[in-house]
């Protein structure tokens, strides 16, 4: 009897094991998702590709739910509510499926930046880039941070010829016209396409442009031509090469996060329908040895 009751005590301690450890995976993804779509949701805005914010956001509602349901459960557990605690284990095997799935999102968006999301990018750049503001932040985000410009490396044309190109190179004299790109105030590239000076110190780019007139304007070399003398105040690299590098780097952990927390969870329902027959257990013996003790109260009298 000592041991069945020592072996209902471990699965009861087993169960608050992992509802805490539920708990604590659920605010670290809402932690996460949270400073991801803060910091970085506007990025996947220049692939077209709403894959990626999509799998985040359901990982924070997941993670609500989960901190919510891991609490539910202590009461459940500490009550020893039969109906409370099936309706726990139905509900965490949900929340594993659903974290199964937004984890497989979020990796598989890594694999998904192919030709066809590289022609999205060539098309917003073109197309809406200096129109539609929320894809212009987007972009000038992207150039900055990841240190790029265009699409694929040394691209500086792509920006001939584009919305933004006949907008910020107008000719104000002339309606319907384009400045000549021999005049000296001919853009040829976005100030978010030029490099700005480091910081000696954490090596982080500072405010200020090495030289943004050299970047924007030079006609002897890049980004005028493609080819030519070495212009180190522009960003060689394309922001196709570089936002994949920037995925494979972020989106690998914070997808195995996801599928860690639906093994998690699965672990969670399962210890939760091992204490199920134990409670149901324990209330039988109590029950059982309530009617004995009756019985033997009666026999005495």
């Amino acid at each position: 009897m000592y041991r069945k009751y020592l072996s209902g005590r471990t699965v009861a301690l087993i169960l608050f094991v992992l509802n805490g450890i539920s708990i604590l995976f659920g605010i670290t993804l809402i932690s996460l998702g949270i400073v991801y779509i803060v910091d970085h949701g506007n990025m996947f805005e220049v692939v077209g590709s709403s894959l990626y914010t999509s799998g985040v956001y359901m990982l924070i509602f997941l993670g609500l739910v989960i901190t919510i349901i891991a609490l539910c459960g202590y009461i459940a557990a500490d009550r020893e509510n039969i109906c409370l605690i099936v309706s726990y284990i139905f509900i965490l095997g949900l929340l594993a499926l659903l974290l199964f799935i937004s984890g497989i999102m979020i990796l598989s968006f890594r694999s998904s930046l192919g030709d066809s999301s590289k022609n999205l990018m060539i098309d917003s750049l073109r197309s809406h880039y200096g129109r539609h503001g929320i894809i212009t932040d987007a972009w000038n985000l992207v150039q900055r941070n990841l240190r790029c410009c265009g699409v694929d490396d040394s691209g500086w044309s792509i920006y001939n010829g584009s919305w933004w190109d006949m907008i910020v190179n107008s000719d104000l004299y002339e309606t319907n016209t384009k400045l000549s790109e021999s005049s000296l105030f001919y853009l040829f590239v976005p100030e978010s396409c030029c490099a700005k000076k480091l910081d000696g110190l954490t090596g982080w780019p500072t405010d200020i442009y090495r030289d943004k007139k050299r970047c924007q304007t030079w006609q002897y070399g890049p980004p005028n031509k493609r080819n030519g003398p070495h212009n180190d105040a522009i960003y060689y690299a394309g922001c196709f090469e570089s936002l994949r590098s920037y995925i494979n780097n972020y989106a690998k952990p914070l997808g195995i996060l996801a599928l860690i927390a639906c093994v998690i969870l699965g672990k969670a329902s399962g210890g939760d329908f091992l204490y199920k027959p134990n409670c149901t257990k324990q209330k039988r013996r109590s029950y059982d040895s309530s009617r004995l003790d009756n019985s033997s109260k009666q026999s005495h009298i």
